[in-house]
């Protein structure tokens, strides 16, 4: 069983909790099974909970609980009433706290999903959601793309290496790997902690690691890595496997409680080695800008980030300079 798949379990029993806690009707839980990953059903289930107490609270429901709510309750509400309390979460409340532009669109796709479910299940006669203008809430992308130079990588690794003062060698060596993994890889944080001892290939000419890929959860993909992060690997491992002792552990990355390390702990550890300017999604961009900047080739790095689109390749993971821009037209 992958990383992904135990993640993925635990998330379907705190779910199936949440339906047991609030004795949830039926007719609420189908639109969950509609959703394809069970961390998207459970961060769903947080945000229609909020807006189902908030219309308890606000009357606009004959329910006074979450298990007396029923398809009539929902017919009866009106595009206003969604927008009130899209509103309100704008403004900010003691209740309901404030939100920012891109949480509110989130949320908002996520009332027009369960409406949708409701008018396809004909528990509704029209989805009210999708009457508030698109305008209204619309995402704000920041188009921010950070990349590495060589000195802030050697500062990065400097810092992790002068902490070996205070911390034992497995730490610095996991830590100097995981930074020279990311840096040679362009591999997603989620991808680098969910890797596992059988995904680990450092002997053949072209070193690579499987991992699984964003969006899914048992199917892997190979990714090249850098003969500097194979390296970096190759101590690690050796420090890890004296470090475990022979305790039965297959995840790569380890903390010091000998147990899978988490993202928290991988930002963690970047923010406060890098002194708070980068976070693991800053090497992917780095990755992405190096590989594109070497060959003008944005095919190559769509392929290395494993991306659909070289769409999203190019708008979002490579920072394009004078330089760069120049270097493609001068032999022309």
């Amino acid at each position: 069983m992958t990383y992904k798949q135990e993640f993925q379990n635990q998330n379907a029993k705190k779910l199936q909790s949440k339906f047991e806690e609030y004795a949830v009707p039926d007719f609420i839980r189908g639109y969950f099974f509609t959703l394809k990953s069970d961390y998207n059903r459970l961060v769903t289930f947080y945000k229609l909970n909020k807006f189902f107490k908030w219309l308890m609270v606000k009357a606009y429901v004959k329910a006074k609980d979450i298990s007396e709510l029923s398809p009539d309750d929902f017919d009866r509400l009106k595009m206003n009433h969604i927008a009130e309390y899209l509103e309100c979460l704008r403004i900010g409340s003691d209740a309901l706290g404030v939100c920012s532009v891109n949480t509110l669109c989130s949320i908002k796709n996520s009332l027009s999903s369960f409406w949708s479910y409701l008018e396809r299940n004909d528990y509704v006669e029209t989805n009210v959601v999708q009457k508030i203008s698109r305008s209204s809430y619309r995402l704000e992308y920041e188009n921010k793309i950070t990349v590495l130079s060589d000195n802030d990588i050697s500062e990065l690794l400097s810092n992790i290496r002068k902490s070996g003062i205070r911390k034992n060698d497995f730490c610095v060596a996991r830590n100097v790997a995981i930074v020279k993994l990311l840096l040679g890889s362009g591999v997603r944080i989620t991808e680098l902690i969910g890797l596992d001892i059988c995904d680990i290939h450092l002997d053949e000419n072209f070193p690579y690691i499987n991992v699984v890929l964003k969006g899914d959860t048992y199917k892997k993909k190979s990714v090249f890595i850098s003969n500097t992060a194979k390296e970096a690997m190759r101590n690690y491992l050796d420090a890890r496997n004296e470090y475990l002792c022979g305790a039965d552990c297959d995840a790569i990355f380890v903390s010091n409680r000998k147990k899978r390390i988490t993202k928290a702990n991988v930002e963690d550890m970047i923010k406060r080695y890098s002194k708070g300017k980068f976070t693991p999604h800053n090497m992917r961009d780095t990755v992405g800008t190096r590989i594109y900047a070497k060959n003008k080739d944005i095919k190559a790095a769509q392929m290395q980030l494993n991306h659909a689109s070289p769409d999203t390749t190019s708008k979002y993971y490579i920072a394009y300079t004078q330089q760069m821009v120049a270097a493609t037209i001068i032999d022309l």
